[in-house]
């Protein structure tokens, strides 16, 4: 966490003369920050060298305070003391503006074409009338060096150049030159050079020389020129010396080259809120314009002849629901407006929408870039209410820590391969393009991105990798999408011993997953290498064999009638890894989990990983999916959650021995790893006796038990059952919104019947829910009052008899149309379709929909 150095005096300036240790200690708790030490420059120079060399320094009191690292607002004492004001009610959160709508005539900075090939974007502000002193001219200073730390990279991503704007002449220009044409005095040199003889002069520079290497290796090097042609900057290593900032400076311009605009707009903006305090006009700032020439190549940010204002000082509009932050924190008993109240006391300006009393717009302000989604208000939430004050209660249910599946699997997985004598080893989960593709005689395939969705279990080693963003190597440019590159590098390393050699590796790759939110999914992968002076490619077959029996899967070959255990085989597969005709996929119930086979010589070679021995390797890959085959996992009661009341239609059979003979589907609940089941209207003793003999009836079925009494039901939990049961009933849930003390339709879940297709995905949206199965047909049911069933009325759906299973009627998604996903919004629902397009049906009074109106669709 960045550590921000706050004088003591200033303190007690900014919060009150009675602040002290004790109470300044105490207030940054309940900001959520820490106080790290209370120091001074004397003591700090006497700890590191000794006391001659503190004899002449300050004893000033220094707190000294860390922040967390996304809170770039409080990384200077003006942030700082202007955040705990506001927190204490001191003062209100400040309107940040610009001092005119358009930028006068002359202040505009020009970006030429060839910036674009080093570093292509730059924003600029203006402050004017600013009054420095000593300390403010400090911390000037310190919050630059402490943004290049921490949001630039080091000025890798953002450099910022600040310079005295009486001793320039604008309009600017922003280009990029071979170094021998520049020509200018770099900050605190006396000397002008070009800027070759700046890299040499400050190679030997203790701080700046960590930056040189960001564009010494360039043909160009960026430059900001005014109108006079003077140099204003050379980023990111330096500005000139002729516009200085000085004490007595009045005016500042301030511009911020980068090669990540989102990032710029944020220090341009934390370094013009921080110091427009200080202005004629407090919190005031005047706008440049920022011109890019016709002839500038275009990216997804820019396009040619763009004219852009900065800095952008207008706060971001962002919704949040009251009801669900209070619900995250259990904090029911709070109302919207003290809700309201405590977001502003963490400079969150806030009120509460005039049309819906459960949402609350809130203005993020320019100093709040943390602010990305709800989740962040309620945290600034549970600051602003007191962690301390937040209400313990003990949960609903008993629950006792657990290992993952996964991780229970992987770690069975070890133990085999350990005791068939091979040895663990733990590879880098980054590598360079050349080692996961070229080296192993492999191409990335786009075309295989879509399969990753389809049959998210398929071994797929040509699936497109996830690219590291400006990788400082080479060695580390994308995340793994097979482990053999990394396990066969550790060979290449250990081929000076005895053979033979027998490793193996459990652990993630990374693959890409356009419908995820982060476009990615981590997928557990287990591979094995026998490397011997001759090929036994049987021994390792006996490994896979043995492995595959420990996962309660058997050959198919020898597969018996009755017999509970999955069947795998060999097939063959055109794998360029390997030697043609001798290699295999192992292929279980119909999917290719994994491949078996003897190494190419090329892989071995000098063109691959120069192992020279031959070598067998076998690479599996393991998945949720395999678990919930192969084995019955002790259930992690670390699941464990509160369960509503809930109440399945279908009556409990006189004669039933187990889940199956019930013709139930075990539904999860509200998308949680959770399964529930309830009989409704039998006696108590029935129920129990049900209970205990399908615990004993189907091992696959009831994990780790509970059965809980109250005054209404019990419940068997089944947790982190994966998958849905098979069946030819209709089951309808119906959810207790305790809150409200009444029966409430939270959601409505519905498993159509066997020969309609088997349910593929469930979307819950915020009262009515939908199902897609997977010959592609889409049901929804519950709260309908904007079409949002998309049924073309707005009557409700699964809370009257005779609406439900066959009665419940698809979405006609149109002729010949199937859906391939399903989503649920607020009051709105969208499903993309097999020809890729999307279609979205309900509430649009925000254009949600995507139609260029806001037109609700499927209520009429």
């Amino acid at each position: 966490m960045p550590t921000v150095s706050v004088f003591y005096d200033c303190l007690q300036k900014a919060l009150g003369n009675d602040v002290t240790e004790e109470s300044f200690d105490e207030l940054c708790f309940e900001f959520g920050l820490e106080l790290d030490d209370v120091t001074s420059q004397k003591e700090m120079v006497e700890k590191e060298r000794g006391a001659d060399a503190a004899a002449d320094m300050s004893d000033r009191v220094i707190f000294k305070v860390d922040v967390p690292a996304n809170r770039y607002d409080l990384l200077c004492i003006e942030g700082l003391v202007r955040s705990l004001q506001i927190f204490k009610g001191v003062i209100p959160a400040p309107l940040y503006k610009l001092s005119m709508p358009k930028p006068l005539p002359q202040m505009t900075m020009t970006v030429k074409k060839e910036t674009a090939q080093i570093r292509p974007f730059v924003v600029c502000a203006i402050l004017r009338n600013v009054t420095f002193d000593k300390d403010r001219y400090d911390s000037f200073i310190e919050l630059q060096d402490k943004l290049h730390q921490n949001i630039c990279r080091k000025r890798t991503l953002v450099a910022i150049g600040t310079h005295d704007l009486s001793t320039l002449k604008p309009p600017f220009t922003y280009e990029a030159l071979p170094p021998n044409q520049i020509h200018f005095t770099p900050l605190n040199q006396t000397e002008e050079m070009d800027g070759n003889r700046m890299m040499e002069v400050l190679s030997a520079h203790q701080q700046l020389k960590t930056y040189l290497p960001i564009i010494r290796s360039s043909p160009v090097y960026p430059v900001i020129y005014d109108s006079n042609r003077v140099v204003l900057s050379l980023p990111p290593i330096i500005n000139g010396e002729h516009s200085k900032i000085k004490m007595e400076t009045k005016d500042v311009f301030i511009e911020c080259t980068a090669t990540d605009l989102t990032k710029a707009n944020i220090v341009l903006n934390t370094v013009v809120a921080m110091f427009a305090e200080y202005c004629k006009e407090p919190f005031v700032a005047e706008p440049v314009e920022v011109i890019y020439e016709s002839d500038y190549p275009g990216n997804s940010f820019i396009q040619p002849g763009d004219k852009r204002l900065y800095p952008a000082l207008e706060p971001r509009a962002m919704k949040a629901k009251i009801s669900r932050m209070k619900a995250s924190l259990g904090l029911d008993k709070l109302s919207g407006a003290q809700v309201r109240d405590y977001l502003r006391k963490m400079s969150l300006p806030c009120d509460i929408d005039s049309k819906d009393a459960d949402i609350l717009d809130v203005q993020v302000p320019i100093t709040r870039s943390d602010i990305m989604h709800e989740c962040d208000l309620i945290e600034d939430l549970a600051i602003a209410y007191g962690y301390n004050n937040l209400e313990t209660s003990v949960p609903q249910t008993v629950a006792v820590s657990a290992g993952q599946p996964v991780n229970n699997l992987s770690d069975l997985a070890r133990g085999e391969l350990a005791m068939a004598g091979y040895t663990e080893c733990m590879n880098w989960s980054l590598l360079s393009k050349k080692e996961n593709f070229t080296f192993m005689r492999r191409e990335s395939k786009v075309e295989e991105l879509w399969r990753t969705v389809k049959q998210p279990y398929e071994y797929i080693p040509t699936a497109p990798a996830v690219s590291v963003s400006n990788p400082k190597t080479k060695d580390f440019e994308i995340i793994r999408t097979s482990m053999m590159p990394g396990i066969l590098k550790t060979l290449a390393n250990s081929k000076q011993l005895p053979p033979p050699i027998k490793l193996f590796e459990v652990g993630d790759v990374v693959i890409q997953e356009p419908t995820r939110e982060v476009g990615c999914k981590n997928v557990r992968r287990l591979v094995a290498v026998h490397a011997n002076m001759r090929s036994q490619f049987s021994l390792l077959h006996g490994v896979l064999d043995q492995l595959m029996y420990s996962l309660n899967c058997e050959p198919e070959h020898e597969h018996k009638e009755g017999s509970k255990r999955r069947t795998f085989k060999l097939v063959p597969s055109e794998d360029p890894a390997f030697f043609v005709g001798m290699q295999a996929h192992v292929v279980c119930e119909g999917i290719n989990i994994g491949i078996i086979g003897e190494l190419h010589p090329e892989v071995l070679s000098s063109k691959g990983f120069d192992i020279n021995l031959p070598t067998s390797s076998a690479e599996r890959f393991k998945s949720a999916y395999v678990v919930s085959l192969a084995l019955a996992l002790p259930a992690p009661a670390s699941s464990a959650m509160v369960l509503p009341d809930l109440v399945v239609t279908k009556q409990w059979p006189e004669q039933a021995n187990s889940v199956d003979d019930l013709g139930l589907a075990v539904i999860p609940l509200l998308q949680q790893n959770s399964f529930a089941l309830r009989g409704a209207g039998e006696p108590s003793g029935d129920r129990t006796r049900l209970v205990q003999k399908v615990r004993l009836h189907d091992a696959r079925l009831p994990i780790n038990p509970r059965v809980e009494r109250d005054a209404c039901s019990e419940y068997l939990l089944l947790s982190e059952l994966h998958g849905f049961i098979e069946t030819c009933y209709s089951v309808c849930l119906w959810f207790v919104l305790r809150e409200a003390m009444a029966l409430t339709l939270l959601a409505l879940i519905c498993a159509a019947k066997a020969a309609a297709g088997e349910i593929e995905q469930v979307a819950v949206g915020y009262d009515h829910t939908c199902v897609r199965g997977s010959n592609g047909f889409v049901k929804c049911c519950g709260l309908n009052n904007q079409g949002q069933l998309g049924l073309g009325t707005t009557d409700n759906m699964g809370d009257g008899s005779s609406e439900m299973g066959d009665h419940l009627p698809a979405v006609a998604l149109g002729t010949g149309r199937s859906a391939f996903e399903v989503a649920a919004g607020d009051r709105h629902t969208c499903a993309r379709q097999d020809d890729g397009t999307v279609k979205c049906w309900g509430n649009n009074d925000h254009g949600q929909l995507g139609l260029g109106t806001t037109d609700s669709m499927g209520d009429g």
